[in-house]
């Protein structure tokens, strides 16, 4: 799979399958994934979309920079920003992002929300309670990683946002996600056009665990909203 050299120097890992004719689907993999996570996603769209998924800096074969201050939302942004311009897609896409990926897919959207013409939060909510970047390491296996989970209980609480987002958006969490399920009203009530799936029988990771389920929703929630 190819890998591209950002004008910021940040090399990103990407895998581009489909005709670019198509809508286009962009995946944002959870935190300590790679892009692998989506093999039954990408299987499934691919015969109908576009699909673009990609390794988070810090993760799998993109760059992973030493600096703590080389990690952050607004920089996660920024290279999926510049791996599309990169590939030369400048029409909406659908935007798609699991729990960590999911917070860029959100920050992405509210600083760039031409680029976005459906988002999809699946296993994420705001940050509501930000907390500071601590040195007691959870990922010492792996700089990266954590560096990754420390902006991810850092990041800012982008509640105040969700207003301003005019997309289309499903939101898709599990039963059993005690940790998400909580703060769902969260998104449910600021967004202007949020549509809810609960898997049921789940925890954090619906994609995986029931991807047949979880392609199904997206699959008719796309469906719905014409892509024209």
């Amino acid at each position: 799979m190819p890998i591209v050299t950002l004008p910021n120097n940040i090399n990103i890992h990407y895998q581009l399958i489909g005709n670019p004719t198509e809508p286009i689907i962009v995946l944002c993999h959870g935190l300590s994934a790679t892009l692998e996570m989506w093999r039954s996603q990408i299987n499934y769209f691919s015969k109908d979309y576009c699909i673009l998924a990609w390794d988070n800096r810090g993760h799998g074969s993109s760059s992973a920079p030493e600096e703590a201050s080389d990690y952050s939302l607004e920089l996660f942004s920024d290279d999926l920003l510049g791996l599309l311009l990169h590939l030369d897609i400048r029409t909406p896409i659908i935007l798609i992002g699991m729990s960590f990926g999911g917070h860029t897919a959100l920050d992405f959207t509210v600083r760039y929300p031409e680029m976005v013409k459906v988002l999809v939060l699946s296993d994420s909510v705001p940050n509501v309670h930000p907390r500071e970047r601590s040195t007691t390491a959870q990922f010492s296996f792996d700089p990266g990683i954590e560096a990754c989970y420390q902006t991810m209980v850092s990041r800012p609480d982008l509640t105040p946002m969700l207003q301003d987002i005019h997309q289309p958006t499903l939101i898709i969490a599990g039963s059993e996600d005690t940790m998400v399920l909580p703060h769902l009203p969260l998104l449910t009530s600021n967004l202007r056009l949020p549509e809810l799936n609960i898997l049921p029988g789940c925890f954090h990771g619906t994609s995986g665990q029931d991807p047949q389920g979880w392609n199904s929703s997206v699959s008719n929630f796309l469906k719905q909203h014409s892509l024209d």
